[in-house]
């Protein structure tokens, strides 16, 4: 059997990154882990952070995975470095697109969502001494929630990002980087408080073509020609057919599904 290649997230948003990669990568094998149970990571100290990401890698390291992608901007930058030296099979974060965000300004600003721990960590704070020229940093307490639920529009999830929104509304605002993998589920209805020409990017598709050229340039990728399949794991088990309803909403094969 393949070898398969892990994500693993807080929650379920890691699934908007993982569902990038299978768009590179048809033939590789896929186990998706979320750690719901200890949901949100980006409202916990430093240490706890470390300490749960680590914890999900060991467990993911059983299954005798080839690679392990950090599907998660809190966990990839408060305890990527230190995961990066623990693991003995090639590691890839996400971290918020400032960078590509900075390309796609034009005369406007750009706004970083993220969650709480990940805006103060130390990764986001060097991030922004290079790429932070007009950008707005919001932490987005109890918003990745909505994915947990499955709440992914209604009148609740309006009056957050209405909240969360705000101060923002009058400006103009070029770019918006989604700097958690739960908030690109919630897209559409973000954009419903910006300009129709507003950009908006997370760091996904990065990370998938990261994994991708890391995989060739070790010789790691699978030359087994027939689909990959893909395992839901959960730390919460009664999480799982909501991890894979977001995942066929994006436009999969239930087939490929374990």
């Amino acid at each position: 059997m393949k070898k398969a290649i892990a994500f693993m997230d807080s929650g379920l948003g890691g699934i908007s990154v993982m569902a990038e990669a299978r768009k590179l990568l048809p033939y590789e094998n896929f186990i998706m882990y979320g750690d719901s149970k200890n949901a949100p990571y980006g409202e916990k100290t430093d240490g706890e952070v470390t300490r749960l990401t680590i914890n999900a890698a060991k467990k993911l390291l059983e299954y005798n995975i080839k690679a392990l992608v950090i599907a998660c901007n809190t966990a990839t930058s408060i305890a990527g470095k230190k995961l990066y030296t623990k693991m003995p099979i090639p590691i890839v974060g996400i971290v918020p697109p400032l960078k590509q965000a900075q390309g796609l300004k034009k005369e406007g600003e750009i706004l970083v969502m993220l969650t709480p721990a990940a805006a103060k960590s130390h990764t986001i704070q060097n991030m922004l001494r290079h790429y932070g020229e007009n950008t707005n940093i919001l932490p987005c307490p109890g918003l990745m929630e909505f994915v947990e639920r499955g709440e992914l529009k209604g009148e609740n999830l309006h009056k957050k990002l209405e909240t969360l929104l705000n101060p923002y509304i009058n400006k103009k605002i070029d770019v918006v980087a989604l700097g958690c993998t739960h908030y690109p589920f919630l897209t559409e209805e973000i954009r419903n408080f910006f300009d129709k020409d507003t950009a908006f990017i997370n760091g996904g598709d990065e990370s998938a073509r990261t994994l991708k050229a890391l995989l060739e340039k070790q010789g790691l990728l699978t030359q087994d020609k027939t689909p990959g399949k893909t395992l839901f794991l959960n730390s919460s088990e009664d999480k799982i057919p909501l991890m894979k309803e977001l995942y066929l909403s994006l436009g999969f094969d239930k087939e490929e599904i374990i």
